[in-house]
């Protein structure tokens, strides 16, 4: 790579995670400005967790945290939607009544994220800030590929 490849690349990391940090704590602090009981909650752990410094070990460990960021991504995720291009033929088995879905190399694969992140089969009453969907119990029981506010796989969001 030439310098001028490693500095635009520098450049895509960069602006990637500045719009995405800035824009989840815009909402986070959004909905802890409507949510004083979960802002409550929040700054007990903070109290309870930082004493004199700030290390990554000590906010890694803050579950309330986590479980704050992770549903103001559910509810405002850095991207609505993502697409994808089949390599290869792939088909999607028949669901109830629905039919076999396939997929030839060079379709296009659209993903709602927005949508799955708001779709009450899912996410029962989608449209209400609640972290505790995100606690330990609950967070196992959220269906595979249903919660992606980064995308998953190779090509998941670098920010």
């Amino acid at each position: 790579m030439t310098d001028e490849d490693i500095t635009a690349q520098a450049t895509v990391f960069f602006l990637a995670g500045f719009d995405t940090a800035s824009t989840l704590l815009c909402f986070a602090s959004y909905f802890l400005a409507l949510n004083e009981d979960v802002q409550d909650r929040l700054q007990a752990e903070i109290d309870l967790v930082f004493d004199d410094e700030v290390t990554y070990e000590k906010v890694h460990s803050m579950k309330y945290l986590d479980m704050v960021i992770s549903e103001s991504l559910r509810l405002y995720p850095p991207v609505i939607a993502v697409d994808r291009v089949c390599e290869k033929p792939f088909s999607i088995p028949a669901s109830g009544d629905q039919p076999a879905i396939t997929f030839n190399k060079g379709d296009l694969a659209w993903i709602p994220i927005y949508c799955l992140h708001r779709d009450e089969d899912y996410f029962p009453d989608p449209e209400r800030f609640d972290p505790e969907r995100f606690n330990e119990e609950n967070k196992k029981n959220i269906k595979p590929f249903t919660y992606l506010p980064f995308g998953l796989g190779p090509r998941s969001c670098i920010g």
